[in-house]
């Protein structure tokens, strides 16, 4: 079996809105290091009007393996956990080919600070706060035995990979609705 390879890590601040007519939402603005203070944040836009906002600082540790697994309509050939502040799963993803033009494809699927469903993103479906419809499983027997093989390698995020997979085997068999 393949090892998970460690990406340099990514910054960013995650803002929970609350407007006063009840809305809740949530912006995540990339930031930028430099010697260790907070040097660029992208640019957010809210509407009005708010009456709080909650902010966390986080730090991703994306992780992938290289593989090979044979779908009757595509080909996967990386499997994708971002790890949020040490032991938080931020995203589950994957990269993929699709015949005959074999064309490079990615999903990722996105977990809150409470490891609840909070948006997906993939190649020409851009990023939204939803999950869609899976027509195929996205957790397989096989993608668990990479993944329990990334818990032998990170034994602190265990519990709540556990229960991100779990969630998404739930989604494919009932689809969840994010607020």
């Amino acid at each position: 079996m393949s090892q998970w390879i460690s990406s340099p890590k990514e910054y960013s601040l995650t803002s929970k809105i609350f407007y006063k007519n009840g809305k809740i939402s949530y912006l995540k603005s990339k930031a930028d290091l430099n010697k260790g203070g907070l040097q660029n944040i992208d640019e957010i836009f809210l509407e009005n009007p708010i009456s709080k906002i909650e902010t966390r600082f986080n730090i991703i540790e994306p992780l992938s393996i290289k593989l090979i697994i044979k779908y009757k309509n595509y080909l996967l050939t990386q499997l994708n956990v971002g790890i949020r502040n040490s032991n938080d799963i931020s995203y589950i993803g994957e990269e993929y080919w699709v015949p005959p033009s074999y064309s490079k494809f990615f999903q990722r699927f996105f977990f809150n600070h409470n490891h609840e469903p909070s948006g997906f993103e993939s190649l020409g479906f851009g990023q939204t706060g939803g999950w869609p419809e899976l027509e195929v499983p996205f957790i397989t027997e096989e993608i668990k035995s990479y993944l329990s093989n990334l818990t032998e390698f990170k034994p602190e995020i265990s519990k709540n990979l556990e229960k991100c997979v779990s969630l998404l085997e739930q989604h494919y068999k009932k689809p969840i609705k994010v607020d």
